[in-house]
């Protein structure tokens, strides 16, 4: 859909490891509330409102102009099942280099016609020569089958250059803030760091990201969670 990956706008470097799905690292897993499992999950509870995902779609993109690009699309979802229902979105992207300056931009609206679901979503990130890096994301989402008014803002700072031959080294640290994801009045909180190794002889990045995780909620406090996410991943 037009609108995929608009939140997820980023030259850090190290997006392999963290990018604004804060959540994704810790994947599934159950949040703890006075000792015990709750029915929360980490994904429940930090999102980044990223757009449609893959539909049935009809898709037009426009040429780029001075660094425009745009996207419309109406679509209906038929995997796993098929609902029936209209989903349509609309996407404005943005990308220009200056110098020794560069920057990516994009916005989008959604609408998910399955639960009355209307989204906001943006993200840029800006890249200097020298390798210092900063990149912002955020949205907001309207729903009437979940709670009402659920947002966020996240931001991260990096810095890459090459220490060895055998490619760049990206490091980072973010910041995310997230307000009624999993029910309304509840306050999401996560810093998280990472480190990219490229090795470009053998197309691979080396990767490690830590992500300490607060979470609560109208008369209940979770207790905070951390984890851990290291591996390689090879383009071919």
């Amino acid at each position: 859909m037009a609108s995929d990956a608009t939140a997820e706008v980023d030259l850090s470097g190290t997006e392999v490891a963290t990018y604004s799905s804060v959540g994704d690292l810790a994947g599934g897993q159950f949040l703890r509330s006075g000792g015990a499992g709750s029915t929360v999950q980490v994904t429940d509870a930090f999102s980044n409102l990223d757009g449609l995902s893959r539909l049935m779609r009809v898709r037009y993109d426009t040429p780029s102009f001075a660094g425009f690009t745009a996207g419309a699309l109406i679509g209906t979802k038929f995997v796993p099942d098929v609902e029936g229902n209209t989903n349509w979105d609309v996407a404005l992207r943005y990308a220009h280099r200056l110098g020794d300056f560069k920057v990516q931009s994009a916005v989008a609206y959604s609408w998910a016609g399955s639960n009355d679901e209307d989204r906001f979503d943006g993200s840029a990130s800006m890249r200097f020569e020298s390798g210092l890096n900063a990149t912002l994301a955020g949205g907001y989402q309207s729903n009437d089958s979940g709670p009402a008014r659920a947002n966020y803002a996240y931001g991260k700072l990096g810095y890459a250059t090459r220490f060895f031959d055998a490619g760049e080294t990206a490091v980072s640290l973010d910041l995310y803030r997230g307000h009624d994801f999993s029910a309304d009045g509840s306050d999401s909180r996560s810093f998280g760091a990472a480190a990219v190794q490229r090795l470009d002889f053998y197309r691979t990045e080396v990767f490690l990201g830590f992500r300490l995780y607060d979470y609560s909620q109208p008369g209940d406090n979770f207790e905070s969670g951390w984890g851990a996410l290291t591996g390689a991943r090879i383009r071919l």
